[in-house]
């Protein structure tokens, strides 16, 4: 699969979620520093003062009640991430239609990965605060600066994910079946 097909599926869904107040590109930019904390907050990195946890939470049960033999796992931090890929790609479907722009394209991964993951997030927050002033207007713009911030954004993402030691097929397989799991709450009114 390509980030095009999974663009198209993020389509689909903001289609269905239908919200059409006036702050929705304010609400996607709120729910990616939700998501972003999340996924933060998986890594433990930044828990110096913690001797229990030092390594980034990829595992937890998706059922604690379950007997031990039929106990199903899942990767809390990829969910995060995945989370945070969601509504990176709503934000990129929103100002494109907003500014008329193409943002809906194959996206590489970063040159350089590797480094200390906190100061990844750090990038990364900065650039998308970045983003988010130059689209409410806060600081003078043109399309090929929304263009570049937004690749950045893109860029400094795949960098965290690579950093963690995740692949695109981890990040493409979690976004599908979180997908699946959005579309399945929008039928159960979540």
């Amino acid at each position: 699969m390509s980030h095009l097909n999974l663009f198209a599926m993020q389509k689909e869904l903001d289609a269905r979620i239908a919200y059409k107040g006036t702050d929705r590109l304010l609400h996607k930019f709120t729910a990616l520093w939700v998501e972003t904390a999340e996924a933060l907050n998986e890594t433990r990195d930044f828990k110096f003062w913690s001797t229990k946890y030092k390594q980034p939470n990829t595992k937890a049960v998706l059922v604690p009640a379950m007997m031990e033999e039929d106990k199903q796992y899942y990767n809390p931090l990829l969910h995060e991430l995945s989370d945070m890929h969601h509504f990176i790609m709503s934000i990129g479907l929103e100002l494109q239609e907003q500014f008329l722009i193409t943002l809906v394209r194959e996206y590489e991964g970063p040159d350089v990965i590797g480094g200390d993951i906190s100061q990844r997030f750090r990038d990364f927050d900065r650039t998308v605060r970045d983003l988010e002033k130059m689209v409410h207007g806060l600081c003078p713009l043109d399309e090929r600066q929304i263009i570049d911030k937004y690749e950045d954004v893109m860029c400094d993402f795949l960098a965290i994910v690579e950093t963690l030691g995740f692949t695109w097929d981890d990040l493409e397989q979690a976004y599908m079946e979180k997908n699946a799991i959005n579309h399945q709450r929008q039928q159960q009114g979540y």
